[in-house]
């Protein structure tokens, strides 16, 4: 995350405004997006500055708002429950904003998510900072230059154009030795982001083709220790057939979890309405887990505006819709 200045806020925890539907899952249409600047900006105006995350597995019984885990292996560990994650923009450069949400919220985060872009090296010291925390690091890589949005294309990572700099990740992800999650291409079904099926011949193959290209140079350099965060956003923009997530899912052999983004923008926008937890994520869940039942499913990024209506209700809503509309996420 760049350009974003901090400030305080009485916001509950949140996340990233990324949802693009209204009450009736109207879609937004592309006039009314903000640019990449704006965007991002407009995250601390509407959210504050921390994402949380659901990372959960499908499997036993119960709920558990959040608790910590060891770093080490989260598949081999988990039986029931829900993991609770949070980004912080600073984090993990510097720990101390863990430190204070987890003070804040008495919950100590057991995954820690930032961003990378395409000009940066493997984050190796943040990487080492999450897990001296106790924490497992999610990145979610997105296959852009932040200031230079539109230099990168699905085409040149599937030509191999971008081989040299993913080879040396891989390698350095794998020199590195410990659990990380790895969200890639993130949020494919919308039309801000230049690897997104729209902006590539409206053709999910594309995103398949680039997906595996990069999952398969990190397979050959032995990065076992990477697992791989497939994520699409809760809602389609533009609504078509062609947009459906389902149709750019990599393969079983590709993915290791399903995510799932959304936002509930409120009244905010005027495209937009407000919207509960269980009606932003109830439905995607239930497909997903259909669709892909051996496969761990996380709501990899979620959150609320104020305007609309009550946002500590809404929050405070979470659990019990986890638990009862959502029972496939344990």
């Amino acid at each position: 995350m760049k350009n974003i200045k901090h400030q305080t806020s009485n916001f509950l925890p949140a996340c990233l405004p990324t949802g693009k539907t209204g009450r009736h899952g109207k879609i937004k249409p592309k006039s009314q997006i903000p640019t990449f600047w704006i965007w991002r900006f407009a995250i601390g105006i509407y959210f504050g500055f921390w994402i949380l995350m659901f990372a959960c597995l499908p499997v036993g019984t119960g709920f558990c708002f959040g608790f910590a885990q060891p770093a080490v292996s989260i598949e081999s560990q988990i039986i029931e429950g829900c993991y609770l994650g949070v980004f912080r923009e600073g984090a993990p450069q510097n720990i101390a904003f863990i430190k204070s949400f987890e003070k804040t919220f008495n919950k100590k985060s057991a995954m820690i998510m930032w961003y990378q872009d395409y000009s940066s090296d493997f984050p190796e010291i943040e990487c080492r900072n999450v897990i001296k925390y106790g924490a497992v690091p999610h990145i979610v890589w997105e296959p852009w230059i932040w200031g230079d949005e539109d230099k990168i294309k699905l085409d040149n990572i599937i030509k191999g154009e971008w081989d040299r700099y993913i080879e040396k990740w891989a390698r350095d992800a794998k020199a590195f030795g410990r659990i990380i999650f790895l969200r890639w291409g993130h949020e494919f079904n919308i039309e801000k982001y230049p690897w997104g099926v729209g902006n590539n011949g409206k053709d999910p193959e594309k995103y398949i083709k680039a997906y595996r290209h990069v999952h398969d140079i990190f397979k050959k350099a032995g990065a076992i220790n990477v697992k791989w965060v497939w994520c699409f956003n809760n809602y389609p923009n533009p609504n078509e057939y062609w947009n459906d997530h389902e149709l750019a899912y990599p393969g079983d052999e590709y993915v290791d979890w399903i995510g799932i983004d959304g936002y509930n923008w409120g009244t905010t926008q005027t495209w937009s309405g407000w919207q509960s937890f269980k009606e932003m994520f109830r439905d995607q869940i239930r497909e997903v887990s259909k669709n892909h039942p051996t496969k761990p499913v996380m709501i990899a990024e979620f959150g609320s505006a104020e305007e609309g209506g009550d946002k500590a209700a809404w929050v405070k809503e979470i659990p019990g819709a986890l638990k009862i509309s959502m029972k496939q996420v344990k």
